[in-house]
């Protein structure tokens, strides 16, 4: 019989389990302590829905701030869509910093860099300009935000510039800035001291750093707690341009409400008046003023389309007077009728008068002031769309 030292000893064996981290939000950020923080405080971040717009709609519904904004390089950025990525988004505002005045991050094991080439190859910016959305000691915020509303003498001084008296143009470029170059998660029927900066600077044909505000934009989103990511399709396309592995990423689509479009315009205060856009309180087309005209050695073929529009609006109003006054006096085919055509060459000449008084004076402005406060309609349209996920 064996003794029992001769036996095989029993080893005990201790069973550990070996985790790793998946290929997922929680398992992008290997260290323990840097992981930790961005659950607690990137994981469920909120993004600021994004927004976009049309040109062309714009163009062809007579506005003329979209000039401005090819002046500026803008249309291609004002105009990017496609589908976004919530989680990677939240891993490169986690990451992201300032370097040498440009703004570096890392998602998936990859330098994130905004430089340059993003610039002009992403975003479609002209690289350069002025530093506009920090302002210069020399501008008066007042004054300038006198200068958007269409009766300038309903000014008050005060702390909040309310966006409801801005002229047509000028109020749709706060709405686009407010959403698009500069997004905030705040009243957008309001305007900020950047904004209104900005607006001065874009009326004024100064050349904008774009790049520089979208930095800014970013790093400061990085430093206020729980605020609402911006620049969610831009960051979206970047990160297609570093050529990130995007399968089985969570992606989410933009659907029509992200356009800026029909509903926003009812929104801002707006309706169609017959061939135009106008203000609901002020249905007139003089006060649908616009920004100050291009120069003249500025001149494309888009004042081509805007000469034609004048002139199919003219022939429109002649064409609903005339109608109006055949009604009023029950006249059909009475071509011979001395009264009726008499009738109808005061018509002609009445139109005539309004339409060289329009050559003369294009850019006059409404005199009426605007009471109507449309913040409740703006924080409706905020509140309904304003976060994502």
């Amino acid at each position: 019989m064996a003794s029992s030292s001769s036996r095989p000893k029993r080893i005990k064996r201790t069973a550990v389990k070996i985790t790793s981290r998946p290929a997922n939000l929680d398992g992008w950020i290997s260290d323990d302590e840097q992981h930790d923080i961005f659950v607690k405080n990137w994981k469920d971040r909120n993004i600021i829905n994004p927004k976009y717009i049309d040109i062309d709609f714009f163009r062809n519904n007579g506005f003329l701030f979209q000039e401005h904004f090819a002046y500026q390089s803008l249309e291609k950025f004002v105009q990017l869509q496609g589908i976004y990525y919530p989680n990677l988004l939240r891993v490169f505002y986690a990451n992201a910093r300032e370097n040498n005045g440009t703004v570096v991050s890392r998602v998936k094991g990859v330098n994130i860099i905004l430089d340059n080439t993003v610039w002009t190859t992403v975003a479609g910016f002209q690289i350069g300009g002025e530093k506009s959305h920090v302002g210069s000691p020399n501008l008066r915020k007042m004054e300038i935000y006198k200068s958007l509303l269409r009766n300038p003498s309903s000014a008050k001084k005060c702390n909040f510039y309310k966006t409801g008296g801005m002229k047509r143009d000028d109020r749709v470029m706060a709405f686009i800035i407010g959403w698009i170059l500069a997004p905030r998660a705040g009243n957008h029927g309001q305007l900020l001291t950047e904004d209104i900066f900005l607006m001065h600077a874009i009326n004024s044909r100064v050349k904008i750093n774009w790049s520089t505000l979208v930095c800014d934009t970013i790093i400061k989103t990085t430093k206020l707690q729980m605020y609402p990511l911006p620049y969610a399709l831009f960051l979206s396309r970047v990160f297609e341009y570093y050529n990130l592995d995007l399968v089985d990423e969570v992606s989410v689509s933009i659907t029509h409400s992200s356009l800026i479009e029909l509903n926003a315009l009812h929104h801002m205060g707006f309706v169609f008046n017959d061939t135009e856009w106008t203000f609901k309180d002020d249905p007139s087309p003089s006060a649908a003023t616009s920004p100050p005209p291009l120069s003249t050695n500025q001149s494309t073929h888009s004042d081509v389309l805007h000469s034609l529009a004048a002139l199919t609006l003219s022939v429109a109003r002649l064409d609903a007077k005339v109608t109006k006054l055949l009604k009023y006096h029950h006249i059909n085919d009475e071509e011979d009728d001395p009264v009726t055509q008499d009738a109808v060459n005061s018509v002609f000449d009445t139109s005539d008068d309004e339409s060289a008084t329009a050559e003369d004076n294009p850019n006059s402005t409404a005199t009426a002031a605007n009471t109507v406060n449309d913040a409740t309609d703006e924080e409706t349209y905020s509140t309904a769309d304003d976060m994502s996920d």
